[in-house]
């Protein structure tokens, strides 16, 4: 798809009078001279004459055609596509498409861009349905899959050719249409008596199941278009009886649907191999393999172990990793060392290191034995030594599907939902200076989960804290939220999959910031779900430990009070300063989010979700969902440099 700020050149060149173009040069837009070149990689021009950046396409539109100098970027866009006939969904179109998939109950599919591949593994068992998830894989350019069959409500007959046999065109009656390069799609309601299959006569395949249809998507450099009709209408039963008199050639399959033939995984499942797991295979293999050594030559060991590794095995060792096994056999034979070489990695695993002292004594031999059979563990790669420590080598659970590593939460994310993506396993950093409320903001964003019928974990680290009373005054009761009180943050568990809330973080040393942190990242990897961590902030308003805290963080932030006329504070006003997003949505990575706090309800409320205008702000960006966002400027961004260390 065409990057529309490519077309500078063009419309420039269209819209100057007497256009001029030197090698490189051509007329700038400001002074007319010819001395404007597109800057590398940008698609921004730069004026020599006028030594300054002009700046992309939608400025240089509002520059040579003042009446559009009020236009929005959506609006300009629109307009050049319309001018240029250009090959581009813009953010309005594609919200226009996913609205109406959301109305007719689509089920989407991502699909590599330019083909008709399915990005994730087993998608015939995936649904996706959320409007947020899509406009994501947009953003990611990609292609999108209608289902076909029940899981969309839809069975699509599929032309290979623009040629339909007149006395199909007879009984076709009318409904959604999708063009391709090749032929049409014809999208009707679910009909269950019809099978997927090929009716190679007419060059037609009728998709009603296992199958998807790619629109408007680009597949092999053509555009397909969107959707022509509003409605989808019920196959005519002449239509019905006409598809189920047509001979079948073949059933139609996809290059990801499972062929069941002969064999049936019942059958294998009678057999019991009593399979070893992949924490056992070393052990299980070296002890049987000493043993088997006794009475075996060298190849008849490695044969008989080699079946037994593909047979009992699960997985089998790879070949290369299966023959260090033999050879650690051969350089190892004697059974009371080999004994005690794997007592050791067992004792390592469970405890994760430990020391050679450590080692002696839970095995109770030798200083001699228990280093040489360290000293062996260490050179065949079972183990490393580091300091004065012994571990384990830990094997990565490798897999080959990353389609949900970057799945959206399924809810709005408290006073941040349009600022930033969030996603499973992220967290989120709060700062507050000392009274300043960080229960209240805390409680306000249970209030705000509560409310999506979402059931968040809230954990008091803070002595004398007053949750209890402010949750009431929200209006919370009990079973809204969990709740416990733990003093020691570095031993904290989360649970699968929840919306923690800590409230709030001291560590213990802040040298050991970045550690406390690295433990919560590991948590969240390990059990997905969503963390908020509040800070206490220094009285200048900056982070302690500030390079430490923002390292995990996919979104960091400061709740500030407003200030008067005399420098005082207004707790009734505030914002959240954000000064880092790992994945914004405007591409912007700070700003204010302006609040203000209702001392009768307890809740606290972005301005621009009130009914009356937040007074003293200055909006810098007034479309949608982004009224009452403060972008940071660079006189801004200055002032948190130097007053609040941001």
């Amino acid at each position: 798809m065409i990057n529309i700020n490519e077309k500078i050149e063009d419309y420039i060149k269209d819209t100057i009078p007497n256009f001029q173009k030197r090698g490189i040069l051509f007329n700038c837009p400001v002074c007319k001279e010819v001395k404007c070149n597109t800057t590398k990689n940008s698609n921004k021009i730069y004026c020599l004459h006028c030594k300054k950046h002009i700046g992309n396409i939608f400025d240089v539109v509002k520059i040579l055609e003042p009446d559009k100098a009020n236009l929005s970027q959506e609006e300009i866009t629109q307009y050049l596509k319309k001018k240029y006939d250009l090959d581009y969904l813009t953010e309005q179109d594609i919200n226009r498409v996913f609205d109406f998939y959301m109305s007719l109950g689509f089920d989407l599919v991502p699909v590599v861009f330019n083909d008709k591949i399915p990005i994730e593994k087993d998608w015939l068992n995936k649904e996706h349905k959320n409007k947020e998830e899509w406009l994501d894989w947009f953003n990611d350019n990609l292609n999108f899959g209608v289902k076909a069959g029940e899981k969309s409500g839809v069975t699509t007959l599929d032309f290979d050719t623009k040629d339909i046999p007149e006395d199909l065109k007879k009984v076709l009656n009318e409904t959604l249409l999708n063009i391709t390069e090749r032929g049409t799609h014809y999208i009707y309601q679910y009909e269950p008596t019809l099978k997927t299959t090929r009716i190679d006569e007419i060059k037609l395949d009728i998709l009603n199941g296992k199958q998807f249809v790619v629109f408007p998507s680009k597949v092999n450099g053509a555009r397909r278009k969107e959707l022509i009709g509003k409605t989808i209408n019920k196959m005519s039963p002449e239509l019905i009886k006409y598809l189920q008199d047509k001979k079948a050639t073949i059933s139609s399959t996809t290059f990801s649907e499972p062929i069941d033939e002969e064999i049936k995984l019942e059958e294998l499942e009678e057999i019991n191999f009593n399979l070893v797991g992949e924490g056992n295979r070393n052990n299980f293999l070296l002890r049987l393999g000493g043993i088997l050594q006794k009475q075996l030559g060298r190849s008849q060991l490695e044969n008989v172990l080699g079946i037994i590794n593909r047979m009992c095995c699960k997985p089998p060792y790879p070949q290369r990793e299966f023959e260090n096994i033999c050879k650690s056999l051969d350089k190892y034979g004697a059974k009371d060392e080999r004994e005690l070489a794997l007592k050791i990695l067992v004792y390592l695993r469970i405890v994760g290191d430990a020391s050679a002292r450590d080692v002696k004594e839970v095995v109770g031999e030798t200083k001699e034995k228990v280093d040489k059979a360290l000293a062996f563990l260490v050179k065949e790669g079972y183990a490393f030594k580091k300091r004065s420590s012994y571990h384990v080598l830990k094997r990565i659970q490798w897999k080959d599907t990353f389609f949900d590593e970057d799945k959206l939460l399924d809810f709005k994310v408290p006073y941040f939902y349009d600022v930033a993506i969030f996603r499973p396993g992220d967290m989120i950093l709060i700062g507050g200076q000392q009274k300043v409320g960080k229960s209240h903001v805390a409680l306000n964003i249970i209030k705000q989960l509560v409310e999506q019928k979402k059931k968040p974990y809230y954990l008091n680290l803070e002595a004398g804290n007053r949750f209890a009373k402010i949750a009431k005054q929200l209006g919370l009761k009990d079973t809204d939220f969990f709740n416990a009180t733990h003093f020691s943050p570095e031993s904290i568990e989360l649970e699968d999959k929840a919306i923690t809330i800590i409230d709030w973080l001291l560590p213990k040393d802040y040298a050991e910031t970045d550690k406390l942190f690295q433990h919560f990242a590991e948590q969240l990897f390990r059990h997905g779900g969503l963390l908020f961590v509040f800070v206490q902030l220094r009285n200048s308003g900056d982070f302690f430990a500030k390079d430490m805290v923002a390292m995990f963080p996919a979104f960091v932030c400061r709740y500030l009070y407003d200030k008067n006329a005399q420098g005082e504070e207004t707790p009734e006003t505030g914002a959240f300063h954000v000064d880092y997003v790992r994945e914004p949505k405007q591409n912007r990575k700070r700003f204010i989010i302006p609040c203000k706090y209702g001392f009768e309800t307890r809740r606290l409320t972005r301005t621009d979700e009130l009914d009356m205008p937040a007074e003293n702000n200055t909006i810098t960006e007034t479309k949608s969902h982004t009224e009452g966002i403060i972008e940071v400027n660079a006189e801004s961004e200055q002032f948190i440099k130097e007053t609040l260390g941001g």
